[in-house]
């Protein structure tokens, strides 16, 4: 990521084509993860909420898939794995889609992952 985001710039065009439209209109963030991954995710909530002032949750992504939720307008799901194979999180990704979330981002470049994914954050 060096080079490409730091405390006051985000090179948007290095996480995938079209980003710069979508993140301009992103209001809220949705992460879902598993394992270490949401303890990832917590972190990152507070800097999404400090450092760009937009909203975010963390939920495990198995919850998020069980539950009946209302999606924000201009919500963007991102999602964390470190495999890129958990089952919970693809099938999250997939059902946000269905739900109506703007757009998709993902940090893992496993295939799956990136079969249902808008922007692509290479770290």
């Amino acid at each position: 990521m060096e080079g490409r985001i730091n405390h006051n710039n985000v090179i948007v065009e290095s996480i995938g084509n079209g980003a710069k439209d979508i993140l301009e209109k992103v209001q809220h963030i949705q992460i879902v993860a598993c394992g270490t991954s949401y303890n990832a995710g917590m972190v990152a909530r507070y800097w999404f909420e400090a450092l760009a002032g937009v909203s975010c949750d963390v939920e495990i992504a198995s919850e998020f898939r069980y539950r009946k939720f209302v999606t924000r307008p201009n919500s963007l799901l991102l999602t964390l794995s470190q495999s890129g194979e958990t089952a919970d999180t693809l099938a999250a990704l997939r059902l946000a889609k269905e739900k109506g979330y703007m757009a998709a981002m993902t940090i893992v470049t496993s295939q799956d992952l990136l079969l249902c994914v808008n922007l692509i954050l290479r770290l």
